[in-house]
């Protein structure tokens, strides 16, 4: 198994590059709501916070239902348009799918923006070395 070392090396380096650091807040969700019975809403609101950026996975699923929901709870959201994902299903491939999910939600319950247009991509490029990998699940970073 000398060949599956390089890629545990490589899981535990985004792993960590990702891993919430030691003051953030954790959100334990058990459905693609990140909302419906936790402890989100007010964790935002305790810190002010009205305007979300939305990014993770799945695109047609956690991260469809977090941005409408957040809309409805009356948030500004805006989604990350090329930093969400999702895998092929039966009838459509993965980008078939997220681009669905963007022309679903954009507009109407999200404005759209490129990673490279996200407020913390100058900082992220800046503190990143090249070729790294990092992403949240509907994180709320302060």
């Amino acid at each position: 198994m000398i060949g599956e070392y390089p890629l545990r090396a490589t899981f535990r380096k985004q792993r960590d590059a990702i891993a919430p650091a030691p003051d953030e807040t954790i959100v334990d969700k058990r459905t693609p709501d990140s909302f419906h019975e936790t402890t989100l809403s007010a964790e935002l609101a305790a810190i002010g916070v009205k305007h979300l950026i939305v990014a993770g996975a799945q695109s047609e699923v956690c991260v469809d239902t977090t941005c409408r929901r957040a809309f409805s709870l009356g948030f500004d959201v805006t989604l990350v348009s090329d930093a969400h994902s999702t895998w092929d299903n039966a009838g459509l491939n993965a980008d078939q799918i997220i681009r669905h999910t963007n022309e679903t939600l954009g507009g109407r319950f999200a404005r759209l923006i490129s990673s490279d247009a996200a407020p913390f991509a100058a900082a992220h490029r800046a503190a990143e070395p090249t070729g790294s990998v990092s992403s949240t699940d509907h994180g709320v970073r302060s």
